[in-house]
């Protein structure tokens, strides 16, 4: 069954029991929205004068059984009408199963949004699926997040509690396609949109992933183990063809939590291993690296995030003499993150800014966003997506035509 077949099996099975359901414990949410933004970059897209425009329906339903393992049945699902690509589709976000078949046990079945690690808007241990085009051109920060089917199970053990996460099938990010974005292109070494065309091979293998945490001295300290794919298609299989895919990776993670001087200090580092290439002399495939992430956050009406991260390229030395004749980076990259956010007017008035800068790679992105609260079921918001640098080859220089502004609306119900 294809994507949209899923999703609308998903979906009337979702609204069935929505619409169905009206035992006691049962909840239902929801809200409709309209989204447009209008871009201030180059014509390089699909659509020169705007990349988002759109209205969405969403229902939020939750149950909870009265039964001796504490069932509960969650379910999101909507209706998307995406003005862009001229399309109309339903969706499923969630629709899981929780339970508590023994005192010591939770398990989460179906599908569902995972994540891992404690920095905020940097994803290091966090190898989950995410929708960049979501988190680029505008829509709810909810929406980072992409849904994965899956199994999940925590123990909590006496020495220490276990989160494991085994996803059948893999899915990948939602990236960045040139219908609605330009960007470097490594066959030209231009930025490119409609006409640096790609095709993805996308595979169907399983993913599994262990989690070990336990409060150690008042610290959340926990410990990573990820066997599957990078997210993003980083690998060419046939450069003649275009053919990208995602090449295998094996994480080891730790993150460190805790209160320190009125704040919230953290640190999170993996080690991302290139499982297709393991010595780093194949120029097709990503190399390995390691990277590194100090944290600190104070504050709650006004909240104030500031991060490091330093990635190093693991045998670089190899990544260097097969690299060819395309941009080499550089072996260490140091990344800075600033986010502000302040509540104002009894928290009607939202404020958000969030800024990456990068001194090894001369790039910046800064997101920002102002929401206002009309009432307790309508909310409008404003916001921003900015980016800039020196290089067409860095994370956020090559996405230097894609500015954009944007606005919406949205009006929530029950």
């Amino acid at each position: 069954m294809d994507k949209i077949g899923t999703a609308s099996a998903g979906l009337l099975i979702a609204v069935g029991l929505l619409f169905s359901c009206t035992a006691s414990g049962a909840e239902i949410t929801g809200f409709t929205e309209v989204s447009h933004g209008m871009r201030m970059g180059d014509h390089k897209t699909r659509r020169h004068d705007y990349n988002l425009s759109e209205f969405r329906a969403q229902l939020e339903y939750s149950r909870v059984f009265d039964d001796s393992w504490s069932t509960e049945l969650f379910a999101k699902a909507g209706v998307l009408a995406d003005g862009y690509t001229d399309d109309v589709s339903p969706y499923v976000r969630e629709l899981n199963l929780f339970s508590s078949p023994l005192d010591y046990m939770d398990i989460k079945l179906g599908r569902q949004i995972l994540t891992w690690g404690v920095a905020e808007l940097v994803f290091i241990t966090d190898v989950f699926p995410k929708d960049y085009t979501s988190f680029f051109t505008g829509r709810e920060l909810e929406y980072l997040k992409k849904p994965s089917d899956a199994i999940r199970v925590w123990l909590w053990l006496d020495v220490v509690n276990m989160d494991v996460v085994y996803i059948p099938r893999f899915e990948p990010n939602e990236s960045l396609e040139p219908e609605r974005f330009s960007f470097y292109y490594p066959f030209t070494g231009t930025i490119e949109g409609v006409e640096g065309y790609r095709t993805l091979d996308v595979r169907d293998d399983p993913e599994m992933g262990i989690r070990l945490y336990r409060m150690i001295e008042g610290w959340e300290t926990a410990l990573y183990v990820f066997s599957g794919f990078y997210k993003e298609p980083r690998g060419i299989r046939d450069g003649q063809r275009r053919l990208f895919y995602y090449p295998g990776l094996t994480m080891y993670g730790l993150t460190l939590r805790g209160q320190l001087a009125g704040g919230i200090a953290y640190l999170e580092t993996a080690l991302y291993n290139s499982d297709d290439d393991p010595s780093g002399k194949d120029p097709s495939v990503v190399n390995s690296t390691v990277r590194w992430l100090v944290g600190y956050s104070r504050g709650s009406s006004t909240r104030v995030v500031v991060q490091y991260l330093l990635e190093e390229i693991l045998n670089y030395d190899n990544y260097r003499r097969y690299a060819g004749s395309g941009p080499l980076l550089k072996e260490l990259t140091h990344t800075i993150t600033l986010g502000l956010r302040r509540l104002l007017l009894r928290q009607t008035l939202i404020i958000d800014t969030f800024l990456f800068y990068s001194p090894t790679n001369r790039d910046v992105y800064f997101r920002g966003s102002v929401e206002y609260k009309l009432s307790d079921t309508l909310s409008v918001t404003a916001g921003t997506n900015l980016f800039d640098g020196s290089r067409d080859y860095t994370e956020f220089g090559q996405l230097r035509g894609n500015d954009n502004i944007y606005v919406r609306l949205r009006y929530s119900f029950f």
